[in-house]
């Protein structure tokens, strides 16, 4: 399970960390500094104990981002500009979106987007995780829901 969800990401430059089973957020200690890109350290997790684990990308200030957009239409109603051709995964609220950072995109940090008080976009710019495509994750209404 691990392996499947952390190749393709991993591939394209996206740092990724196991977690537990029906979690979309990292809940390992010191999962921020585990995030890798590396293939054998990849491999060596899927092999030694985190293969039925969860997986999840996380961004990183020298790689990429994650733009987390739980609400499309609003994010459009206020003015965000069309999504660039890039690695993009459907979740349970909206889309994943993420991107190679820019000097200007590393400016911006984490931050929450607001629109009358609900937070429709995050930007995750730095040790902050979004699943990986293919998780397994439990939603708010505790029912299951397969990101991909």
């Amino acid at each position: 399970m691990f392996i499947d969800q952390a190749t393709k990401p991993a591939s394209l430059g996206i740092a990724v960390v196991p977690t537990y089973k029906g979690l979309r957020h990292p809940a390992l200690s010191n999962w921020q500094g585990m995030a890798t890109t590396d293939g054998e350290k990849i491999a060596e997790w899927a092999s030694n104990g985190y293969r039925d684990f969860n997986c999840v990308c996380v961004a990183k200030q020298e790689g990429t981002g994650i733009l987390d957009i739980d609400d499309l239409a609003a994010c459009k109603a206020a003015g965000m500009p069309p999504v660039p051709q890039t690695f993009t995964v459907k979740s349970p609220k909206g889309y994943h979106v993420h991107f190679l950072h820019t000097d200007d995109s590393r400016a911006l940090g984490n931050r929450d987007v607001k629109v009358d008080g609900a937070k429709i976009l995050e930007v995750k710019g730095h040790n902050t995780a979004a699943a990986a495509p293919g998780a397994f994750v439990k939603t708010a209404s505790n029912t299951s829901s397969n990101a991909t």
